[in-house]
């Protein structure tokens, strides 16, 4: 049999691909989704070297988190990464929370139930207890480049090159309903509480006031009204400073939000004007104005306006009514 002649092997970075210009070599990839381009960069040194800023760029300039360990724990990660953490100029947290109105619907002794029962424990303690805040610091603190932080309930179908039909979530939330079996997709979902929201909202703040970090860009976007924010969300009162990287003499001062707002440049904001928390007289006159009058009465008083008078820098803002939380 005669033999056959592959050719002449190539030398490491040598690949047809690695010797394709620099601006074809984006343009080709540039249509692959996320593991096809995993895939390429493993091809090569060259082939990693060259994709490596257009790779971070796709992937990590902005990212969205969950108020869980596992997912705050990933961000922190990010913000360690000495390439990562001067790419991440957008941190969205998602208001994914643990179902609470469905672990009723299955037996306590069950391994869904004590599963469930462990994430509800481990969310609350952590937005309780300053874990969420520590976490979020840590991580801002380490970001130089950050320039928007964000609040939001949705999932992006067109980003990132995931492929059709697929979702870009929050970190964690795939592996947190893995753990959960066939009814993850039904026990964590986005915010049941009305309350969930305005808090995750509070304690972005208060993280950015302790890391020092001053990013010009501050949004809250949700489309149901009972994510929109309340009174909770808009606290001003100070905080002891929690220890995080770079802190040193100013450990145990308190820390007020002041800074963080008054660096505020653009701000976008989605209120709730829930009137009922005025334990107003009810309506019994028949008047069909009397709802709304009763409302942007409360809205007029919200802690907002003091919240607002704190940025003096804003150059745009957008107030959004929840019209549903408001009729």
């Amino acid at each position: 049999m005669a033999n056959v002649h592959a050719g002449p092997s190539l030398a490491p970075g040598q690949d047809c691909l690695s010797r394709l210009p620099v601006e074809l070599l984006l343009r080709i990839t540039s249509q692959l989704k996320s593991s096809e381009l995993y895939a390429v960069r493993l091809c090569s040194r060259t082939l990693e070297h060259a994709l490596h800023y257009f790779f971070l760029q796709k992937f990590f300039r902005r990212r969205q988190f969950m108020l869980t360990e596992l997912s705050l724990q990933t961000l922190l990660a990010f913000a360690q990464h000495p390439d990562i953490s001067q790419t991440l100029r957008h941190v969205s947290i998602g208001v994914e929370e643990f179902r609470r109105d469905l672990k009723t619907c299955y037996p306590a002794e069950t391994k869904l139930a004590i599963t469930l029962t462990a994430f509800l424990a481990d969310q609350k303690a952590l937005m309780a207890n300053g874990r969420a805040v520590r976490l979020l610091a840590a991580a801002f603190s380490l970001l130089p480049n950050l320039e928007t932080v964000q609040l939001r309930d949705r999932d992006a179908y067109t980003r990132l090159g995931y492929g059709p039909y697929k979702a870009w979530r929050s970190h964690g939330l795939r592996r947190t309903q893995k753990q959960l079996g066939s009814e993850g997709s039904l026990l964590i979902a986005q915010s049941c509480s009305p309350d969930f929201s305005s808090r995750a909202f509070s304690l972005l703040v208060a993280a950015l006031a302790q890391s020092k970090a001053r990013p010009p860009n501050l949004k809250v976007t949700v489309d149901m009204p009972q994510y929109a924010l309340n009174y909770l969300a808009f606290d001003l009162s100070p905080a002891p400073r929690l220890y995080v990287q770079g802190s040193s003499s100013e450990d145990g001062v308190d820390v007020y939000a002041y800074a963080v707002l008054a660096a505020l440049r653009r701000v976008q904001l989605r209120l709730q004007c829930a009137y009922d928390v005025l334990e107003s007289d009810k309506n019994t006159s028949g008047d069909p104005s009397y709802h709304f009058r009763e409302a942007r009465a409360f809205a007029e008083y919200l802690p907002v306006r003091a919240w607002l008078a704190h940025c003096p820098n804003i150059q745009w803002l957008s107030l959004n009514l929840a019209e549903e939380a408001c009729s």
